[in-house]
Parts: structure tokens; C-alpha cells; sequence
């Protein structure tokens, strides 16, 4: 996770795989002196390592002193010192790894790391909390009574511990390019398919879109899978509206997977992280959350559950 520290200041930025640099608003790092133009530079994260471009700056950008040549692109390394417009304001860059969502707890200085596009806090085996982006392209965190959008820097108050948030802007972190005429895998267009015994022993759950299909197996979450897919039938045959079609109490989850709440929002976060390994581009919204009553549903209406 690329890093900016301001030198004799307060501010932290963190990086995101493309990153714009000057006075305009919708800079991710936005100078306010006159020295600085409009869109001075870019920061970018490409073949393993970070690098500035001088997009033709009137006054200039400066690695370690050294003039980058407008519209030329310079490598950066740990500690460097970048100058936009003027060498009164330095920023350093403290940390040169690869652009991923982080937190960090406050006391003791855990570090967790997003994985499959989702950051499980305070631990994948035991999340609290989640965070993932949602529709709009925001990080949302989300946990048994939350669900609020959040940004870098923010901090969230756990049971264990303060975590600090360092994440990208979804503006600055593209997924994989795709071919042109490939779609993006998002939960709305894909079909939930679960195939079950008729002794509901053995339970395999696959996902595909017509195109694609990703096989998801037999895993331990799959009976919560079955039973919000039952949920979604259900209701869609219903006067329910769409946005009210799906819902199921935690607590009465709980009872029918016979497990307690800590195990639930395991299999939740489970389920999510082997959708986005499968390739969905946004897994935190494979199983979605009321926080206010305490209610989940699958978060796609097509289902298809196959007896045998």
C-alpha cells in the first residue's frame, strides 16, 4: 500500500493504483497553493512498483531534487521526497507496497490486509467487522449492528481494538482489464445455483451468468446460501416488492444452520470471499444486511435450486 506523508505536517494519503495530484477538485490530493496546477501529476502503481508522471505542470515536480521532465514517468523508492510546484511542502513516500485496502490496530499494531476485495477485521476467522465496496463504488464497513460508508483514515472502534483505516478510492483502484467484449461478473447478473440432496446431506452451490460459470463446491456455508435462495423464492412469488423480497432474521438463521452469531458472520464473510477468488468483481454483495433489523438475504434474485 503505496503511502504520501506530508513533511512537517499532519496529513497521511494513501495511494491508490491511480492517483491525480494538483488544485482541481477532483484531485485525490489536492494542493491549494497558487504553485500547483490544476492536474500537476500522477502517481501510478504499475509492474511492481510506483511511479510519477509530470502531467506539463507549470512550475514543476521533483523527485529527491531531481527535475521530472513534463510529461516523462520516474520510478519511486521508500523515503523519497516528491515537490509539487514549489520545495516548501514535501511529501515522503513511506510505504512501496502494492496499492491493497489495510487497517491498523491502534494499541497493538496489527496489521490486516483485504483479500478476494474484502478486508475482515479483526481477522478473516473472526470478522467483526467487513469491509467491502458497495454499488456506488464506496467502501462500506459492516458489521452485526453497522453498515456505514467509510474513507481514509476513518476509525473503527472494535472489541479487541481501535483500527485505523487506510484505503484507496475506488476511482483510483481499476480492477483487471477485461476484454472488450467481456462483462463485469457483479452479483445482480449472476444466477445462484445449488444443487441438494434430498436429505440435504450434500450441498454444492455454483455460480454463472450464461457466459461463465464458477464453481463453488461443498463448503460449509452452503446450507445459509440454501436457505436465503429459499427465501428469494419464496417471496418472489409474493406481492412483496423487490426490495422487500429475501429478508431473513439473523437470529432465525442462527436456529436453522444451528449455529451462533460469530459462526453466521463467518459463513457470511466465507461465502463472499469464494465468490470474489471465483472472479465476481464485487463479492460484499453476495449476502446483503439490514443492520437495523438485524436481517439478511442473498443479494441477487436469481436462484436456481436442483434437487436430486
Amino acid at each position: 500500500m503505496g503511502l504520501l506523508v506530508e513533511m512537517n505536517g499532519t496529513r497521511r494519503i494513501t495511494l491508490g493504483r491511480r492517483f491525480l495530484v494538483g488544485r482541481a477538485n477532483h484531485c485525490q490530493l489536492q494542493l491549494e497553493a497558487n504553485c500547483v496546477s490544476g492536474e500537476h501529476a500522477s502517481i501510478r502503481w504499475r509492474d511492481g512498483a510506483w511511479y510519477v508522471r509530470d502531467l506539463g505542470s507549470r512550475n514543476g515536480t521533483r523527485v529527491d531534487d531531481a527535475v521530472v521532465a513534463s510529461g516523462d514517468e520516474v520510478s519511486l523508492r521508500e523515503g523519497c521526497e516528491l515537490n509539487f510546484g514549489s520545495r516548501s511542502v514535501g511529501w515522503r513516500l513511506e510505504d512501496v507496497s502494492p496499492p491493497l485496502a489495510k487497517a491498523i490496530a491502534e494499541r497493538s499494531g496489527r496489521v490486516a490486509e483485504a483479500s478476494q476485495g474484502l478486508l475482515a477485521l479483526p481477522s478473516a476467522d473472526s470478522p467483526e467487522c467487513v469491509l467491502f465496496l458497495d454499488g456506488s463504488g464506496r467502501w462500506t464497513a459492516e458489521g452485526d449492528a453497522m453498515h456505514q460508508p467509510v474513507a481514509d483514515g476513518d476509525l473503527v472502534e472494535l472489541s479487541d481494538d481501535t483500527w485505523r483505516l487506510l484505503i484507496p478510492a475506488r476511482s483510483d483502484e481499476l480492477p483487471t482489464t477485461r476484454a472488450a467484449e467481456e462483462a463485469p461478473r457483479l452479483v445482480s447478473s449472476i444466477t445462484v445455483a445449488i444443487r441438494v440432496s434430498r436429505d440435504q446431506e450434500f450441498i454444492s452451490v455454483s455460480l454463472n451468468d450464461g457466459s461463465w460459470s464458477a464453481d463453488l463446491g461443498a463448503r460449509a456455508f452452503n446450507e445459509l446460501l440454501l436457505l436465503l435462495a429459499r427465501a428469494r423464492e419464496e417471496d418472489a412469488r409474493s406481492d412483496l416488492g423487490a426490495a422487500d423480497q429475501g429478508w431473513v432474521y439473523a437470529d432465525d438463521l442462527c436456529k436453522m444452520v444451528d449455529v451462533d452469531r460469530p459462526l453466521l458472520d463467518l459463513h457470511v464473510h466465507r461465502a463472499r470471499q469464494q465468490a470474489g477468488a471465483a472472479g465476481v468483481e464485487n463479492p460484499g454483495q453476495l449476502i446483503e444486511r439490514r443492520p437495523s433489523t438485524r436481517q439478511l438475504r442473498l443479494g441477487t434474485h436469481r436462484v436456481a435450486i436442483l434437487e436430486s
